[in-house]
């Protein structure tokens, strides 16, 4: 496979990423690092993390920041769904990971395990190269968009700064001398290679003419600048003594090989006096000029020594992760949910008395897990075992929770089961509801009717219902309430306090947002929407996720004043609101319910401890 490897004059190796095909480890004789195949590597950067040497780059064509260990056995996508990664650094310090996105101008920071994610910089044109300085704790970086520019921020992305704006045109990649304060940068549109020196604030002009074809990515280590040209398709080389003497290190043969960016496997140790690492979870640790500070992730707010999320807010599954999109007011903030990287969540489903969050992961092996806001108490409640005869959690599609018997439903598309497993009674296992089914997806657990509605996109479209007699459930019998018009039912939503089911429909005969309601039984086609895939409802608001926009939306209950809250593609949606005045984030107060009684007395609000015992005494 092409492996290739730097001998004699440099003690120290390097890893060259090919622009589309795999990248190599030159170190390694005969074992190549193959990180994708294809993909494109727009940027790389190493570091040592807890004794082992580690490659962090972004893939143009996975979309992605990685990491993977520099003999290719342990790989971790640190950032997902980026529209064009470009520029990658770490903080070795705190091993915090810095990349930009060139289509959506900004900057964004990552920890090292992928929990913890800021948005650090926003409104460039065309964010491009990113380097660390260790010693003072800032992170420069270039704007290759119509208006070039250099600048910087301090590490925990306050004060902003642009240091150069003349002599560019298109600044791709920066490299840092850390011993001598100066920056390199590879400028493409003038083929040249420029510096500018952060002691005196002076800017100068490398290499340029002849001696560059079109430079792209470039590095610098003892006293030497590494750079990749996409003309010649080499790695070039050149001491900063004697600039105008270079030296072709390596070369593609293949027409499609272009050498993008080039660092050392061998990280340089830095001793920093900017302190150490001493942050508790959830708070992460972000190195400033001043030093380290602890922080928390984007979007929640402190309260002393925790992090929590301003309610009311609704939970977005997307492929890698969950997000958190306030539904208050006109400006939405979106915050990430600090778990370990997912691999392909599709549902998400909330217990509003014990504050956990529950979701699916279809990705074989596929699970079904819980954690808190704040990322902890993470713990795993089902995984997919092939040899089980019956809940095999082949594609858990869809997540609805009983809060009465605190049981947990799921519906599998490959199976055609629905499944539950009871939180409070876990000895009793893993059960079966219903079987039989065709592609069930959507499903929605109503206690007081005693109810369970589930959707099946199957060769009969469908949105059903079964009965839940008992806490100890029975295989049950499904009854079918709405079968016109429908092609892909994906979701389906119950509105607290009123007796109406919402279902979504997507497909191209037409999608829309239906109403059932559950007394006088009769169907309302409430809004057309794009390609639905979530939906749920609170507070006569009703929220969904569109495949065709790639939004998160949100309307009233008859369809009006219908508005964009988040851009990006959602999966499953919750929404974890205020009812009845309850708080959200008190693990004292429960989620309240209004109930009725079957006396004169109309309507109490009872909580879930009262619900139970009202339920044995037969006055629900």
């Amino acid at each position: 496979d092409n492996v290739e490897r730097l001998v004699s004059s440099y003690p120290r190796s390097f890893l060259v990423s090919p622009f589309s095909t795999n990248v190599k480890n030159p170190s390694e004789a005969g074992n190549p690092l193959s990180v994708s195949s294809p993909t494109a590597i727009a940027s790389m950067d190493s570091t040592i993390y807890r004794g082992s040497k580690y490659l962090v780059f972004t893939s143009e064509t996975d979309r992605t920041v990685e990491r993977v260990t520099i003999d290719g056995r342990f790989r971790l996508t640190l950032a997902s769904g980026l529209p064009k990664p470009h520029g990658v650094a770490v903080d070795q310090l705190t091993s915090n990971v810095y990349y930009s996105d060139a289509q959506l101008g900004f900057i964004g920071l990552v920890d090292f395990e992928g929990r913890y994610r800021v948005r650090c910089l926003s409104g460039l044109q065309r964010a491009g190269g990113l380097a660390f300085d260790h010693v003072t704790g800032y992170l420069y970086y270039t704007d290759f968009g119509p208006r070039p520019m250099i600048g910087r921020v301090d590490g925990d992305c306050s004060n902003h700064s642009i240091i150069v704006k003349t002599s560019l045109s298109s600044p791709v990649h920066i490299a840092l001398d850390q011993t001598r304060r100066v920056l390199y940068w590879t400028d493409v549109r003038l083929r040249r290679i420029g510096s500018y020196n952060i002691q005196t604030k002076t800017v100068a002009m490398v290499l340029s003419g002849i001696q560059l074809g079109y430079p792209f990515g470039i590095y610098y280590k003892d006293d030497t600048l590494f750079w990749t040209d996409w003309v010649t398709k080499c790695v070039h080389s050149s001491s900063v003594m004697s600039l105008n003497q270079t030296e072709k290190l390596i070369c593609r043969s293949k027409r499609t090989d272009i050498p993008a960016d080039v660092t050392s496997t061998h990280p340089v140790s830095i001793k920093s006096t900017l302190g150490t690492c001493s942050c508790m979870p959830p708070k992460f640790c972000l190195t400033s000029t001043g030093g380290v500070i602890c922080r928390c992730p984007s979007g929640y707010q402190e309260d002393g020594n925790k992090c929590r999320l301003p309610g009311p807010f609704v939970l977005v599954a997307t492929l890698a992760a969950l997000k958190a999109v306030s539904t208050k007011g006109s400006n939405h903030w979106v915050a990430t949910i600090p778990l370990p990287p997912q691999r392909k969540v599709l549902a998400v489903e909330y217990d509003y008395r014990d504050e956990l969050i529950f979701w699916t992961d279809v990705e074989l092996p596929s699970r079904i897990q819980s954690a808190r806001f704040d990322g902890s108490e993470l713990r795993t409640l089902v995984t997919h075992i092939p040899t089980r005869d019956v809940c095999q959690l082949c594609s858990p599609a869809g997540l609805a929770y009983d809060w009465v018997c605190r049981c947990l439903y799921w519906s599998d598309e490959c199976t055609g089961e629905i499944c539950y497993i009871c939180l409070n009674r876990p000895e009793t296992g893993i059960k079966q509801f219903l079987r039989g089914l065709d592609k069930p997806r959507g499903i929605v657990v109503n206690p007081s009717r005693k109810e369970l509605y589930f959707t099946d996109w199957g060769s009969s479209p469908r949105i059903a219902q079964a009965s839940l007699s008992t806490c100890s459930r029975g295989i049950s019998t499904v009854v079918s309430l709405q079968t016109n018009n429908l092609q892909w039912p994906n979701d389906v939503a119950l509105h607290p306090g009123k007796s109406a089911l919402l279902y979504g429909n997507a497909g191209q005969r037409g999608a829309y947002i239906g109403s059932r309601n559950l007394g006088v039984k009769f169907n309302v086609q409430v809004m057309s929407v794009g390609h639905l895939f979530g939906l749920d409802a609170c507070n006569d608001t009703m929220y969904w996720t569109d495949w065709s926009a790639n939004r998160v939306y949100a309307a009233a209950l008859n369809g009006l004043n219908m508005r964009p809250m988040a851009s990006f593609r959602g999966n499953g949606i919750k929404a974890v609101c205020l009812l009845n005045q309850a708080v959200v984030g008190k693990s004292s107060v429960t989620e309240r319910y209004t109930i009725r009684r079957s006396s004169r007395t109309g309507f109490y609000t009872r909580t879930s401890e009262y619900y139970r015992l009202c339920q044995a005494r037969q006055c629900v």
